[in-house]
C-alpha cells in the first residue's frame, strides 16, 4: 500500500534495491511533485476558499500559498470574468460599475474591479467572495501539505482550512496520492534512474508517468463535459 509518504518511500526503496539511494528518495519524490503540478489540473487538486465579513483584513486579496491557477471567482454567487492584468488597469480607471464584474491575478494577489474593499470587515453582512482554484499539495513539505490529522475519507472532502504548511513526516498524505499513487511512483523512479544515468530505465518510467498523467487529464475533461455541449474557452481570460 502507498497511502502516505512513509509507505511510498518504503516501496521506492524496495523497488530500487539500492541502499546508497535511500537518502536521495525524498529528492526524487520532490522532483516528481514538481513534474506533476507543473501541468496537472484535475479534480484532485481543486480547492475552494470562501471569504466573508469575518475574514481577516487583507486576506481576500492574497492568493492562497499553494495557488497554481484560478478556475473561477464569485462575488455574492455571481461569476466574475477573468481578464488580463493590463486590461484590469483600464477597467479600474474607467469603471463606474456598482458591483464587481471582472478579476485578474498579479504578483500573488487577487485584483478585482469594482467596490470590493480589501478589508472584509467593511463588507455587507451578506457579502461573500468565493475562489475556485487549482493548487499544489506536497508529501515532502516543499508545498503546503494536507492535514494528516484527518482520515483519508475526510481528507478527500476537506477545504482550504485543512491545508497547512509543515515538515516532512511519514504520515503526510495528499488527495492525489490516495487516488493516484502510481503517479508519484513512476515520477520518482524516472528521476532515480535519471540520477543513475540509466537512460533506458529512466525513459521507461517517464513513459509510464506520462500515460497516467494523460489518463487523468482525459478523465477530467470527460467529467467536465458530461451532459453538456463542449465550449472552447481560453484559460487565461480576455487578451488585449
Amino acid at each position: 500500500m502507498m497511502n502516505n509518504y512513509g509507505e511510498l518511500r518504503s516501496y521506492l526503496a524496495a523497488k530500487l534495491n539500492r541502499e546508497d539511494l535511500t537518502g536521495r528518495i525524498p529528492t526524487f519524490v520532490r522532483l516528481a511533485e514538481s513534474d506533476i503540478y507543473r501541468t496537472l489540473r484535475c479534480r484532485d487538486n481543486e480547492f475552494t476558499v470562501t471569504f466573508d465579513q469575518s475574514s481577516p483584513a487583507g486576506s481576500a486579496s492574497v492568493l492562497p500559498e499553494h495557488f497554481l491557477e484560478m478556475r473561477g471567482v464569485f462575488w455574492n454567487n455571481l461569476p466574475l470574468r477573468h481578464i488580463s492584468f493590463q486590461r484590469l488597469q483600464d477597467e479600474r480607471f474607467n469603471s463606474r460599475n456598482a458591483e464587481p464584474l471582472v478579476f485578474s491575478t498579479h504578483d500573488r494577489r487577487l485584483l478585482i474591479d469594482g467596490p470590493v474593499d480589501d478589508d472584509p470587515a467593511n463588507w455587507e453582512a451578506t457579502d461573500t467572495l468565493e475562489l475556485y482554484f487549482y493548487g499544489a499539495e506536497s508529501l515532502t513539505g516543499a508545498f503546503p501539505k494536507w492535514n494528516t490529522e484527518l482520515n483519508p475519507v475526510d481528507a478527500l472532502n476537506a477545504e482550504l482550512t485543512n491545508v497547512v504548511p509543515g515538515a516532512s513526516t511519514d504520515a503526510n498524505q495528499t488527495r492525489l496520492l490516495l487516488r493516484q499513487p502510481n503517479l508519484y511512483l513512476y515520477g520518482a523512479l524516472h528521476h532515480a534512474y535519471d540520477f543513475l544515468q540509466q537512460e533506458v530505465d529512466a525513459d521507461r518510467w517517464l513513459a509510464k508517468f506520462g500515460q497516467v498523467m494523460q489518463a487523468i487529464e482525459i478523465a477530467t475533461d470527460e467529467a467536465e463535459l458530461t451532459g453538456s455541449t463542449a465550449i472552447a474557452e481560453s484559460p487565461y481570460g480576455d487578451q488585449l
